[in-house]
């Protein structure tokens, strides 16, 4: 049998292939407007680590978040959401822009935002849970968890 050599000097340690649960920085990879089980609209962020050793971490399965906008209580709270997103994003985005009827979710690329980062239950999976949270001055903030 041929001797067989593979090159994983460029691969993450299994063990180091996972941030640990907590606060990170994301950026959004794609933005996809979606139906729910239930048959709601909703916007579907996909998003990855954006900086630190975990960078790019999900670059193969991005971590989804949900956006939900089928009723009042949904799309105020996606209007929070978004806020934060201009707010982590100074000079990339406005409120005239996103808070318009012409608003293009595909705008939402590209751009930071915080998150925080559980394991699913019973499985050893990340989620992303609680709302978004605003980036100021290279750190996230926390309170908003």
């Amino acid at each position: 049998m041929d001797n067989l050599s593979i090159d994983l000097s460029d691969c993450k340690s299994p063990s180091k292939s996972q941030p640990p649960v907590g606060n990170y920085k994301m950026v959004i990879k794609t933005v996809e407007k979606k139906v729910s089980k239930q048959g709601n609209d909703m916007l579907v962020l996909a998003m990855d680590v954006a900086e630190g050793p975990y960078k790019e971490c999900f670059s193969r399965y991005p971590r989804p978040y949900f956006m939900p906008f089928h009723n009042d209580s949904c799309k105020a709270r996606m209007a929070e959401d978004l806020q934060k997103i201009i707010d982590s994003n100074p000079g990339e985005l406005s409120e005239e822009e996103v808070f318009s009827k012409n608003f293009d979710p595909q705008t939402l690329a590209g751009k930071k935002v915080g998150a925080k980062l559980r394991l699913k239950d019973g499985r050893d999976d990340l989620i992303i849970v609680g709302y978004l949270c605003e980036i100021d001055n290279s750190t996230v903030k926390t309170y908003y968890f």
